[in-house]
């Protein structure tokens, strides 16, 4: 059976096991085996309390799994203790000379590509095309004392929302931006409620919109 230090620590906990069961432990990454981790509670816990224990097989390619060892003695004393809690013996390679010849080893090659281009930037500027229009169109509108700041909100609006759609276009992609236009969309079609002479300039905005 193959399963996480935690599920055997759980399944040993609730007796849904018994170490008794079970003949050999392996167990990968066994450096592990220290403080709270659920190797070091399965041996403390079930291992070493058992009359009967299975074998234990320990796999790592570091022994010593704490960080700042500073000395062989500091190893040492680490690998003994990893040596008390899984009841094992540590062997180590001594010469890798043999060991390396049957390690395969990886061929390294470079490739360079040129930056990927794409085909929706082209929209770019047909969308900074349609709000040049809207922009001379929006200036104009302003020209009405009464309604000019009413007009500069609305602008500013219309610009900050196609900055968005462009800014989804440049960095996140032709999705992202149709869904921003959708919801700029959504904004611009619900102002009602003004005279004329600003619907009119919202529903040219929202024309510009729907191009885009």
């Amino acid at each position: 059976m193959v399963m996480t230090p935690q599920i055997l620590l759980d399944a040993l906990r609730k007796a849904f096991l018994s170490i008794e069961m079970i003949r050999l432990m392996v167990l990968d990454e066994c450096h592990w085996a220290s403080g709270n981790h659920p190797y070091a509670k399965i041996m403390a816990e079930f291992y070493h309390q058992a009359n009967e224990k299975p074998k234990i097989f320990g796999m790592t390619a570091s022994p010593v799994g704490k960080r700042g060892v500073s000395s062989t003695l500091v190893c040492e004393d680490q690998i003994s203790d990893l040596e008390n809690i899984l009841d094992c013996q540590s062997y180590v390679v001594k010469d890798r000379t043999e060991m390396d010849a049957y390690i395969p080893s990886a061929k390294e090659s470079c490739r360079f590509y040129d930056q990927a281009k794409f085909p929706a930037l082209s929209l770019k500027p047909k969308i900074e095309g349609l709000w040049s229009k809207c922009d001379v169109l929006l200036e104009f509108q302003s020209n009405y004392k009464d309604m000019e700041d009413k007009f500069k909100t609305l602008h500013q609006r219309m610009s900050n929302e196609l900055a968005k759609i462009l800014h989804c276009l440049e960095d996140l992609g032709l999705l992202c931006a149709y869904e921003a236009a959708k919801i700029c969309h959504q904004k611009f079609s619900k102002i009602s409620g003004e005279c004329e002479v600003y619907r009119k300039a919202n529903l040219q905005c929202v024309t510009v919109i729907e191009e885009v």
